[in-house]
């Protein structure tokens, strides 16, 4: 099931760029046996006519995911790099979560695309990465996600490359969905 993405606040938007932009959840409501993890693809248009370039986006995305007993799992999270000063070696893309595919308009991208600090897209285009959401935490260590029916969404920020003080953060509602582990 497809769900876009809604502002969670006031977008910090002075040009229609950031405001261009439209995100969406996609998310099979059954995924039986097709991977190790709920497999949650995010996608990322550029509705507007002008070029536009964000700090990466999927370096920021958020998942969260409640069980059947409608308890929020604690899932495995990594400070945004992007956000942080670095010295001067080759930034990658470091998601908590597997990545099994990427997509620039419908086709197959180079995954080593995501290893931008900041995306450009052009008038119109579409990105779309596949995560694979696999663990959660318990007391501290790593559980691999159970069987089960889940309802998961997302929170995404986008900030554009050129001027940092324009944001927006954006938020899923909450897609259930039914998992069994692939053998």
């Amino acid at each position: 099931m497809k769900q876009a993405l809604v502002d969670k606040r006031e977008p910090r938007a002075r040009t229609d760029g950031l405001l261009s932009v439209s995100l969406y959840l996609d998310v099979a409501d059954v995924q039986d046996g097709q991977a190790d993890g709920i497999v949650a693809a995010v996608g990322i248009a550029n509705d507007g006519e002008q070029e536009l370039s964000v700090l990466n986006p999927y370096e920021m995305i958020q998942f969260l995911l409640v069980n059947e007993a409608g308890f929020p799992l604690q899932l495995p999270r990594k400070a945004p790099s992007l956000l942080v000063v670095s010295s001067g070696r080759g930034w990658k893309l470091d998601s908590p979560f597997p990545i099994n595919g990427f997509f620039k308009n419908g086709q197959a991208a180079d995954m080593a695309d995501l290893d931008n600090q900041v995306l450009r897209f052009g008038a119109h285009d579409i990105y779309e990465a596949r995560f694979v959401i696999n663990r959660f935490l318990d007391a501290g260590q790593e559980i691999m996600l159970p069987d089960g029916a889940y309802r998961i969404r997302c929170i995404a920020t986008l900030i554009n490359a050129d001027d940092r003080q324009e944001s927006r953060i954006l938020e899923s509602p909450d897609i259930q969905v039914r998992f069994t582990r692939s053998q």
